[in-house]
């Protein structure tokens, strides 16, 4: 049975533009009653973008506050749209590419007292049809196309941002199932 971080009965005590807060009464093995608190964040989608020529899309960034990193596509669901509409926009805004050939591949979820869904899409035989719009006045993105092992390299990198994707791929190597995984993205 998977645990909730925040229960059904939890009410909302703050809206924030990424953050919500919620508090929640629960009774403790002693009979007193305690508050908790916890956030939920909107959730985030991540883009395992391959392109025609079997390459996998990595993206170097700076933002002001972040300094430089490296990542793979995707951003923030905005609360007025789908997962897989802000996978799409993403997708086109940062690096220029659309897919007709998007799946799920994972959910994860940070846990304890955050909530914070980030769906991982693979997009499959992605295609240049429009101009990225990644160059902003709040970041810089450089993409990069590259071979399997060379993405995966990279993400094990200590600039790579998503922690959460780093683990998944550092668990395929620890158990040796880095083949299935490529045979997931490029077959």
């Amino acid at each position: 049975m998977e645990r909730k971080c925040i229960p059904d009965n939890a009410k909302i005590v703050f809206n924030g533009i990424l953050f919500d807060v919620y508090h929640w009464e629960q009774k403790m093995f002693d009979g007193t009653i305690r508050t908790f608190e916890a956030v939920r964040r909107i959730p985030t989608t991540q883009i395992l973008a391959v392109t025609e020529q079997k390459k996998i899309v990595i993206l170097s960034e700076e933002q002001p506050h972040y300094g430089t990193y490296i990542s793979v596509p995707g951003g923030q669901v905005e609360r007025n749209e789908t997962v897989l509409q802000a996978t799409r926009k993403e997708l086109i805004e940062e690096c220029g590419l659309t897919s007709d050939d998007l799946k799920l591949w994972k959910i994860t979820n940070s846990g304890g007292k955050v909530d914070w869904e980030s769906h991982y899409y693979i997009a499959k035989n992605c295609k240049k049809t429009h101009k990225a719009r990644g160059d902003s006045a709040g970041e810089k993105i450089k993409m990069e196309e590259l071979d399997f092992d060379d993405f995966i390299e990279k993400t094990q990198d200590k600039l790579f941002r998503n922690k959460m994707f780093q683990l998944e791929i550092y668990k395929m190597i620890k158990e040796n199932t880095l083949k299935e995984f490529k045979k997931l993205l490029l077959d």
